[in-house]
């Protein structure tokens, strides 16, 4: 009995060293834009709701466990009558999908300095496709507490998630399939 005590004692001293890390989303310091592009010009937009949680077991970005949602409804281009048509059936379909999100599955150190290759799984729609975000993350200091800043870039198919709407000019496709996703975004560790 006594040794189980002890064995138990000396767990309890290790717990504090496999202590998650929380990491939450700043909106008013990130941003997260898409591009869309055409024959003749580019779409930009961004997203005004969303959140990214970073989970680590310890303060390592290759251990991390990253999820993001983006409450699609919030799409912004510029142009009302353009958003409202973004929302609709033909792309996001915010009434039946009010979110797209992305779950980190694997983490890998690339070459350069500070940058990570991010796999995981991105569903739009009722579509889920794995894809590869390559990033940098650097540490900064947000209100006194820690937090990283996360930059990538990626480019997605839009056809892979069902969003096929395409009008043509002269047998021109109007929109291309290409869309280029950037994300900044600084996380905050959480409090305890």
């Amino acid at each position: 009995m006594r040794s189980l005590s002890l064995y138990s004692f000396f767990f309890l001293l290790a717990l504090p060293s496999f202590a998650e890390h929380v990491f939450e989303s700043v909106l008013e310091d990130s941003k997260l834009e898409f591009v869309s592009h055409t024959p003749a010009f580019d779409v930009t937009g961004h997203f005004e709701k969303w959140k990214v949680t970073a989970t680590l077991a310890k303060l390592d970005p290759v251990v991390a466990k990253i999820e993001a949602e983006v409450e699609t409804s919030t799409l912004k281009t510029g142009i009302a009558r353009r958003d409202k048509h973004l929302r609709g059936s033909d792309f996001f379909w915010v009434s039946k999908y009010p979110t797209a999100t992305f779950r980190s599955q694997k983490i890998t150190k690339a070459t350069a300095k500070d940058t990570y290759v991010v796999e995981g799984i991105l569903r739009v729609r009722d579509k889920e496709k794995k894809i590869q975000v390559p990033m940098s993350f650097q540490e900064e200091k947000k209100d006194g507490k820690s937090a990283y800043r996360f930059k990538g870039t990626l480019k997605v198919n839009r056809n892979d998630f069902g969003i096929v709407y395409q009008t043509q000019w002269f047998f021109i496709p109007t929109i291309l399939d290409d869309v280029d996703i950037k994300i900044n975004a600084l996380l905050k560790q959480k409090s305890a």
